[in-house]
């Protein structure tokens, strides 16, 4: 009886120290198109732990071209200009997706977590 109950207990633990999945929200406007300064990203369930992030921004129709990749210290949210190197969406015409991935890094470089999401975006 005293086995289940341990075992019930250590069960219980490892299900509430589940940790939920890193979130990415950001607006990309006008004046973060085509150049223009870095949108803000709010991030939210950063993992323990993690030191640097790692921002990336492709255009899925062309990607070859880096619109954006850069670490930064992790401070928090990323305000928005804090992009160096950044080149915003300007697709030539029509309506371009683009990616954003941010990565949580721990201070050895290890990838902690990583989240994408995906915009649409036309000239």
């Amino acid at each position: 009886m005293k086995t289940l109950l341990v075992l019930a207990v250590l069960l219980g633990l490892e299900a509430t120290a589940v940790a939920q999945a890193m979130e990415i929200s950001y607006v990309i406007q006008g004046k973060h198109k085509c150049g223009g300064v870095s949108p803000a990203i709010t991030l939210t369930h950063v993992p323990p732990g993690t030191a640097r992030i790692k921002v990336e921004m492709k255009d899925l129709d062309v990607p070859s071209f880096n619109h954006w990749n850069n670490t930064f210290k992790y401070e928090g949210d990323l305000p928005e200009g804090k992009g160096v190197n950044y080149y915003g969406p300007c697709p030539p015409s029509g309506t371009h997706t683009y990616r954003v991935t941010v990565t949580a890094l721990d201070a050895s470089g290890k990838a902690l977590a990583s989240v994408s999401r995906e915009t649409q975006e036309g000239r």
